[in-house]
């Protein structure tokens, strides 16, 4: 409690005296003429210290800005360009003490506190709430796990017997004509709105004609046919009535679902029929949403909330979200704090909706690895909110950024620029007459020749100037230009009109490029006409090679979401329905076709030096000198076998580019009539990675794979995902090791007394400058493939080390670094050769030094260009 004190007496006097938060102002470039309804332009130069992220900039004419929002509308990054106090510069939490009980009114912001300087992972993570808040169709709590407003919880408690709101049947008419059909055990299910609610009733009329027994089920689905929960109907007591049962699975916010009955486990040979009919609006499908043929006679009420009682932890989280909590919050632990918790981290946990009503928290457990030391705070704490402050030195920023226009009908003839409410800086500005005037149509679609027309409430526009916002500029006579747009998005059109009396005026207008129903309605047909392509591409291989492709593209994976998307896009009527479509697509890799784009055939040696002696250690259980177990398989491989790796990359033409999707590889290995002893190929590929054209008695062998090679010839077809080098297989032929002669040539020459010694010193000398100069080519040569290997675009390798960079500077050790990497996917083998890289450390072979102060200049010029944009060069 004293720490707490004084650290809170220390800010009230930086507060008092005015140093705590501050900026400095250094000048302006102000432009100073304007017609009415223009935006501010110029640019201020200013620099802050511990001024609060979300301090508003304000002035005399229209407009504001946050100081946060005006600097990444600047395209400046956080802890790049300037420092924030807080992960993200969002508002973060302090600890106060721990709690137990609190009343919710309106909101409630508690937390779990970590603390340590290198979290690795959270252990455990539960308390159980509860309170008692009577019965009611209104959630007594929200709980918002990381305060982030993303996988919401809400109460599962639920009172039997009592609802909300009437029966929901989805579409299913029951003054139609009716049809019996067979209950199935696939299911047939209405589509209904659900509103939020702890659980909710399901069933269905059900008529038993048969004297067998079957178990009946309802079950509930997303929209988009994913499997949530289900529960047993009970068994029938009459040959026909109403079934019904409760999923206990909480609605967090209303949303369309698939409410479903089918038939489980039977005996005997039952005949279960429900009602059906297909007249007028059908929402019922009998294949989760794919099409909507008939409704059936389903029916759902939606549960009144109880008193709470609610545990939340991992089994919650997964139910509702599909990823456990623990993991959950050690992504944000990484994410806003790199795991480093000196002296604090908060997991902010929100609580909401509720009024005056008192929860507990119990059974709460939470504990967490700092490094390898196990560390349990099992409390819930009070957490009080800390601004987001921000320090940024001397740099100049655009004010045309922050958004202030110059009103209509103005008499002001000054700028006053203010911060929090104090005033940086007044200048005098001309204002001229100006007029208002809009531009038409604003959502335009994608491709096709645009009139675009301008239109004022007072007087003639005579000329107009258009800046289409995709590099195109266009002045003519009158109010209308043609213009068609390439790209779909958000473009800023800037238009200066001018009317009667030379009076001018300039507006800037954002342009939607879209036309979600067409565009999607074009994109399905361009999708299936590139999966028809695909497939016969696919037919150019042979047909194990064809099934590992269709299995590696997804080929039966697409085909299924379009139809589901062709499905829904036939029965939407309202455009956001169709955005969604669009999005869906977007969000699908189809290939326009698929081709060989590297293929060719080397040695059976290839890669020696990938030779993993280790292997053929494991599997004979022998120990070895590695030098020398190299050097006699080498001679083995040379004296009883020859052969070659055949490989061919085989990449897909995506929107994005060209992607390498497998690489085939057929090894063909003729061996000696004279072979004494069985012997193994070994290669690095654990089986896990491989997918054989057959069976050819490949085995795992610690990881890696081997095949026990017999007297004939051998051909081994197999293939692996994305672009992978003949040598990186590290393929070698080996029996055991004791079947190799290790033993060390141990002869020795007589010196020949008329040895010419001095011919021999000078051959020598001339060898070795040759031989470096050739590991000088080779060396560069090598560097050169191994990085284009790695990285296909140099700017990949340059940005990854300038995170590298970055990591280090705000205080991030390499192997917390290289786990954020991983998690975005780079490859082990990447983020080790741009760390060595960034260090002046050799990347893969020994290595000469000539050239290293070169590299060290490109890569300082490579960060620097990416650390300010603006000094590119």
């Amino acid at each position: 409690m004293a720490n707490k004190f004084y650290g809170g007496l220390i800010i009230i006097i930086f507060l008092a005296v005015g140093v705590f938060a501050s900026f400095d102002y250094n000048g302006n470039s102000l432009v100073t003429s304007y017609a009415e309804g223009e935006i501010i332009k110029g640019s201020v130069n200013i620099s802050f210290n511990n001024e609060k992220a979300e301090s508003m900039f304000t002035s005399n004419l229209d407009g504001e800005s946050s100081l946060l929002d005006f600097l990444l509308n600047n395209s400046l990054e956080i802890d790049v360009d300037f420092d924030c106090s807080t992960p993200d510069c969002e508002t973060g939490y302090e600890p106060l003490s721990e709690l137990n009980q609190f009343v919710l009114e309106d909101e409630r912001v508690l937390g779990f506190r970590v603390s340590g300087n290198d979290i690795s992972s959270v252990e455990s993570a539960k308390f159980r709430i509860t309170g008692n808040s009577g019965n009611s169709c209104i959630n007594p709590v929200f709980i918002d796990i990381l305060n982030n407003n993303q996988e919401i919880l809400v109460s599962d408690s639920y009172v039997e017997d009592e609802y909300c709101g009437n029966t929901n049947r989805g579409c299913f008419d029951t003054g139609a004509n009716l049809d019996e059909v067979q209950v199935a055990t696939s299911p047939y299910c209405n589509k209904m709105v659900i509103p939020t609610g702890p659980g909710i009733e399901v069933g269905a009329k059900i008529k038993n004609t048969t004297k067998g027994v079957a178990d009946l089920k309802m079950e509930l689905y997303g929209i988009d046919g994913d499997f949530i929960d289900a529960c047993d109907l009970p068994k029938h007591t009459q040959i026909e009535e109403t079934l019904g049962c409760v999923i206990n699975y909480s609605i967090v916010q209303q949303d369309e679902y698939l409410v479903c009955v089918k038939r489980a486990s039977a005996t005997g040979n039952p005949n279960y029929k429900i009602m059906s009919e297909n007249e007028e609006e059908i929402c019922g499908t009998d294949n989760l949403g794919i099409s909507y043929t008939r409704d059936y006679d389903i029916y759902m009420k939606v549960l009144k909330y109880g008193p709470i009682d609610m545990i939340v932890d991992d089994g919650l989280f997964n139910k509702k979200y599909n990823f456990n909590l623990k993991g959950y919050i050690m992504d944000y632990i990484y994410d806003n704090y790199a795991g480093d918790c000196q002296p604090d981290c908060v997991v902010p946990i929100r609580f909401y909706g509720g009024s005056q009503v008192e929860f507990s928290l119990s059974d709460i457990e939470f504990s967490f690895k700092d490094g390898n030391t196990l560390v349990e705070k099992n409390s819930i704490y009070d957490v009080t909110e800390t601004p987001a402050l921000i320090s940024l030195e001397d740099l100049i920023l655009d004010l045309s950024k922050a958004g202030f226009s110059v009103p209509y009908d103005t008499n002001q003839n000054k700028f006053k620029l203010y911060l929090g409410g104090n005033k940086i800086f007044e200048e005098p500005i001309e204002v001229s007459e100006s007029f208002e005037f809009d531009v038409n149509p604003k959502f335009v679609a994608f491709g096709q020749s645009t009139v675009f027309y301008a239109s004022a409430s007072d007087g003639n526009i005579t000329k107009t100037e258009w800046k289409f916002g995709d590099g195109d500029e266009e002045i003519v006579n009158g109010n209308r230009v043609t213009h068609r747009y390439l790209e779909q998005g958000e473009f800023d059109l800037e238009v200066t009109a001018t009317k009667d009396g030379n009076i001018t005026g300039t507006r800037t207008f954002t342009i939607l490029v879209a036309d979600a129903k067409e565009s999607a309605r074009i994109t399905i047909d361009d999708y299936n006409s590139r999966i028809v392509t695909v497939k016969e591409n696919i037919l150019d291989y042979p047909d194990w090679f064809g099934i590992y492709l269709t299995i590696a593209i997804n080929v039966e994976g697409i085909e299924n979401k379009l139809s589901v998307l062709e499905s829904q896009y036939e029965g939407a009527t309202e455009d956001e329905n169709y955005t969604e479509i669009m999005l869906e697509l977007l969000e699908l890799k189809v290939p326009k076709s698929i081709n060989s784009t590297i293929n060719g055939k080397l040695p059976l040696v290839i890669g020696y030096e990938n030779f993993n002696i280790g292997h053929i250690e494991d599997l004979s259980g022998d120990e070895v000198d590695n030098d020398k177990a190299e050097k006699a398989i080498l001679g083995w491989m040379d004296e009883y076998f020859s052969g070659s790796i055949g490989f061919d990359v085989i990449s897909g033409d995506f929107d994005s580019g060209v992607e390498a999707i497998s690489t085939k590889f057929e090894v063909d290995v003729s061996v000696d009539d004279g072979v004494p002893a069985t012997s193994y190929l070994i290669m690095n590929p654990g089986l896990d990675e491989v997918t054989f054209s057959k069976e050819s008695g490949q085995m795992d062998v610690s990881g890696a794979t081997s095949v026990k090679m017999d007297t004939t010839r051998k051909v081994l077809e197999f293939a692996m995902s994305g672009e992978v080098l003949a040598e990186d297989l590290g393929i070698y032929i080996s029996p055991f090791p004791s079947e190799l002669d290790l033993e060390e040539d141990t002869e020795t020459g007589e010196e020949d007394e008329g040895f010419k010694w001095r011919r021999f010193i000078i051959g020598i000398i001339v060898l070795i400058v040759l031989a470096f100069i050739a590991y000088i080519i080779m060396q560069e040569w090598y560097k050169r493939n191994y990085q284009h290997h790695l990285f296909r675009n140099d700017n990949d390798i340059y940005n990854l080390i300038n995170f590298v960079y970055n990591g280090r500077k705000a205080g991030m050790n390499d192997r917390q670094i290289k786990y954020k990497l991983k998690q975005s996917r780079w490859s082990g083998e990447q983020i080790d050769y741009a760390i060595k890289k960034l260090d002046g450390k050799r990347t893969r072979m020994w290595e000469i030094p000539l050239f290293r102060g070169r590299e060290k200049k490109k890569i300082k010029k490579e960060i620097m260009k990416r650390q300010n944009p603006r000094f590119a060069y």
